[in-house]
């Protein structure tokens, strides 16, 4: 869509140039035509707009003290090419030959060298400061994804040592509290078989027998703390968020949070969840990914995940997105993946009883 756009600009200035050519010698003319030409590739990177604006004003501020070179107006597009290759990463090659680009309109002009090296000078510092800032801001995302990194590490050494004492814990209340409540609801059922046993043994029984059951309940919430469901959806996300520098957004429409899953459901929607986290890390064009859970008519549960990406129309699925077909085939739903709108979606669906149905059916 951005390139349609900037083909169509084009034209359009191709257009007023075959039928107004007076205008071209207008350093504004140039200058509106730069900024618009160069937004279309620029502002969807993280570039300092106030530079790139900065630089185009010095350019025309030059041109219009020499409004007879119009052979130096191609410095306005060349200057914002200049920046998007900068800031893409472009190679010391393509710099030097983009450099040279600029200076082919000047050796052509017979404009004072001194003002040529007054513009190239305030260029190059500009463009030494905006990769000086770049080079900083790529360490400190490093610095920062390292961190995040080792803070995770840490607080899963805290879960590790939470989890061998709850072991260590429910172990004993298993060992020692269970086997004393065992021993006790036996000794209760001996005098209950005894004639005339009073009330209270038939009452203390009873108790004891609530709570050895009640005591077997903690014992297994004790063992079992691993998130199921949702939860270890969203432990997945933070994790993964943390790591990479991904900015998540989680979304939950039409009563899912209330929707019981099966465990062949749940571990299809974590690897669907997974599989889509990570080619977003791998392939997206920005770093917003949106995931969305939605029931539809209280029939169809949905799971979907969008992430900024470049359109490929070779898209092929790989391994991991076919997997995940054949997950949801297998529960009789459906899976959907593509580019659509400069986005790359994969979409899961699956059928899930009608509780409310099921319910009234009952009652």
């Amino acid at each position: 869509m951005m390139w349609i756009r900037l083909v169509a600009t084009l034209l359009i200035y191709a257009t007023i140039y075959l039928n107004q050519p007076q205008v071209v010698t207008s350093p504004l003319f140039w200058f509106a035509s730069a900024a618009v030409v160069t937004s279309f590739i620029l502002w969807d990177l993280p570039v300092p707009k106030s530079v790139f604006v900065s630089v185009q004003l010095l350019a025309a501020i030059v041109m219009q003290w020499l409004p007879g070179e119009t052979d130096l107006y191609c410095l306005f597009p060349l200057t914002g090419v200049l920046f998007y290759a900068l800031h893409t990463g472009a190679t010391v090659k393509t710099m030097a030959v983009l450099l040279s680009l600029i200076t082919i309109p000047v050796l052509l002009s017979t404009i004072n060298f001194l003002l040529y090296g007054l513009y190239a000078t305030v260029l190059l510092l500009l463009v030494l400061h905006t990769k000086k800032l770049r080079e900083k801001e790529e360490g400190f995302q490093d610095v920062l994804v390292l961190y995040r990194r080792e803070k995770r590490q840490v607080i899963e050494a805290e879960n590790t040592v939470k989890q061998d004492e709850r072991a260590r814990i429910a172990r004993e209340m298993h060992d020692s509290v269970g086997h004393n409540l065992t021993a006790l609801m036996m000794q209760l059922k001996m005098l209950e078989l005894r004639d005339e046993a009073p009330e209270e043994v038939y009452v203390a029984s009873a108790l004891a027998s609530e709570s050895l059951s009640q005591m077997r309940a903690s014992v297994h919430e004790l063992k079992s703390d691993q998130p199921k469901g949702l939860g270890m959806i969203i432990q997945l996300i933070r994790k993964l968020e943390s790591e990479s520098l991904m900015k998540i957004s989680f979304t939950t429409k039409g009563g899912v949070l209330s929707v019981s899953l099966s465990e062949e459901q749940s571990v299809t929607i974590y690897r669907f969840v997974q599989e889509g986290l990570t080619n977003a890390m791998r392939h997206a064009y920005s770093k917003q990914v949106d995931i969305t859970f939605e029931v539809l008519g209280a029939r169809r549960y949905v799971v979907r995940v969008k992430s900024g990406a470049k359109d490929h129309s070779m898209f092929s699925e790989g391994f991991g997105l076919r997997q995940l077909r054949e997950r949801f085939e297998a529960l009789g739903g459906t899976f959907l993946s593509g580019y659509h709108d400069d986005q790359f979606v994969i979409e899961g669906s699956f059928t899930i009883p009608n509780v409310e149905a099921e319910e009234r059916a009952w009652a």
